[in-house]
């Protein structure tokens, strides 16, 4: 694998990091904005509901409880059926019941469960105006509240609990994302693969186009070389064709030099040839040249070992 390639797999796989986590940054913001919403419309909820929460209800209920003849319980149920709350509950200063909407839930004047699950919040609460409870667990369900201060009633406090419904939201959410980030994800792969593919194929015609560069370089290298032994086998073919005519007892000798040059200028000519088709770029068979390169060299030699006697038999 060339650095080319190397770098388009890390740059998709990067791509592909950075678009999954986009997408979840996405959602987590997403699932944070609601959960703010949903904590401010909460608040403001809890306020209003304490805002309508007289002395004299108050102490009617303190007294009496559930069955007392003060608005309190009427006014608390209309809240709820009119803003889909899932119950409102009124504690006093030491966080016991003293009106809850929720038949079951609690009763009145025994310690509020609010008090169990988070007893800071409600500390926290009696010295502000509204407060937030962080996230909590009724069951199988994540439930959300807040605890709002009732006027000037010294300690008591109003808290008003609601279900979040944004869970069908955040479901589409992560299926378009999810979508989105696969098919982002399949396009830099696809493109990735185009990239790699067409990197392999520059590097296979780069390779091609060096070989023909080499054979090309190597036909001119031949095609001189071949030149500058003609020359000389010109000059020698002519002068042992002269030597009959200077010495007549020369003539042997002289056939044999002029077959030696003819033979040796096939050979120089077999190989101009092949320096052309190099220099064409026409691709020659390595076994065809390697026998007629052989053959040619034993037929420079063959005068030789005539000389020294020694006798040559060719294979088939």
């Amino acid at each position: 694998m060339n650095r080319a390639q190397a770098s388009t797999l890390v740059f998709a796989i990067l791509t592909a990091l950075v678009t999954g986590s986009t997408a979840f940054v996405a959602y987590r913001g997403q699932r944070a904005a609601f959960e703010r919403e949903f904590a401010r419309r909460l608040t403001q909820l809890a306020e209003l509901a304490a805002s309508q929460v007289s002395p004299a209800d108050l102490a009617d209920a303190r007294l009496k409880g559930p069955d007392g003849n003060g608005l309190l319980a009427l006014q608390l149920d209309v809240l709820c059926s009119a803003t889909g709350l899932a119950n409102v509950s009124v504690l006093d200063d030491s966080s016991h019941v003293v009106y809850d909407v929720r038949a079951g839930f609690a009763t009145a004047g025994t310690p509020s469960p609010y008090d169990t699950l988070s007893r800071t919040t409600l500390v926290r609460a009696r010295g502000v105006r509204s407060l937030a409870f962080p996230p909590f667990k009724r069951g199988e369900v994540e439930v959300r509240a807040a605890a709002a201060r009732i006027g000037d009633q010294p300690g008591a406090i109003l808290v008003a609990e609601d279900l979040p419904r944004w869970e069908p939201e955040l479901a589409r959410l992560r299926r378009d994302l999810s979508l989105l980030a696969a098919v982002s994800v399949l396009a830099v792969a696809a493109l990735a693969l185009l990239v790699l593919r067409a990197n392999a194929s520059q590097v296979s015609l780069e390779r091609r186009l060096s070989r023909a560069q080499n054979l090309a370089a190597m036909g001119r290298m031949t095609a001189t070389l071949a030149h500058e032994i003609k020359n000389p086998l010109a000059i020698i073919r002519g002068s042992a064709r002269r030597l009959p005519k200077l010495e007549p007892e020369a003539k042997a000798l002289s056939d044999s030099v002029v077959e030696e040059v003819d033979r040796l200028s096939a050979t120089v000519n077999r190989y101009l040839q092949f320096a052309r088709g190099a220099g064409e770029g026409v691709s020659v068979d390595a076994r065809g040249a390697v026998a007629g390169t052989l053959a040619a060299t034993i037929d420079l030699l063959e005068g030789e070992f005539r000389a020294k006697n020694v006798e040559l038999v060719r294979g088939q």
